[in-house]
Formats: C-alpha cells, structure tokens, sequence
C-alpha cells in the first residue's frame, strides 16, 4: 500500500484480498475506487503478463527547466571538467532548488 497525499494505491498478488482490504477501507473511510491502475503521482503503470512495468517520464521536468535537447550522458558526471570550462556565471538559487526538488520528486 502507498498512500500519497489523498491517493491511495494498492497492489498485490490475489485480487481476493486486495478486494477485501479494499471493503474494508470503504467501510471505514469515504473512499472512490478508481479502477485498475493506470497512472500514480506522475507515474504510468503498464500490466502485462509476468508483472508491471513502470514509467517515470521525465520529458516534462527536462522542458521546464530548458534541458530537452541536451545530450544524454553515459556517466552522471563528466570527467576532468574544470569551473573554467562553465565560465563564472551567477546561479539563480530559486531555479536550482526548484530542479533538485523535480528530481528528489522524480
């Protein structure tokens, strides 16, 4: 079970028991069952036969912060780069902390 805010998502692997917890919950909380899972806080859920896969997409945090036609890497961090090579220009802040709040949130 994974709750979020006012979300709430449970998985498992009898649906006879995900129904029964589900009835109980109802008995007990206001609650609207929204079907099969299909998408979760940014999240897309595909059922196929052995399992679940799951889908973070990332196209609109690379969009928001101007980022969608950079090159991917094959490392996280580029090796034998100096602060010269980026220049001395000013960080905005607010920008900075509302990227690494996207990712921590990713």
């Amino acid at each position: 079970m994974c709750i979020y805010v006012d979300d709430l998502l449970i998985i498992g692997s009898k649906i006879i028991e995900i129904e029964k917890f589900k009835g109980a919950l109802i008995m007990e909380f206001e609650m609207t069952n929204l079907g099969r899972l299909r998408y979760f806080s940014r999240m897309e859920f595909v059922e196929i036969e052995k399992g679940i896969i799951l889908h973070q997409h990332v196209t609109e945090i690379l969009k928001n912060f101007r980022m969608d036609k950079c090159n991917p890497a094959a490392i996280p961090v580029e090796v034998k780069v100096s602060e010269c090579a980026h220049g001395k220009e000013e960080v905005d802040s607010t920008s900075f902390k509302q990227m690494v709040g996207s990712l921590r949130y990713l």
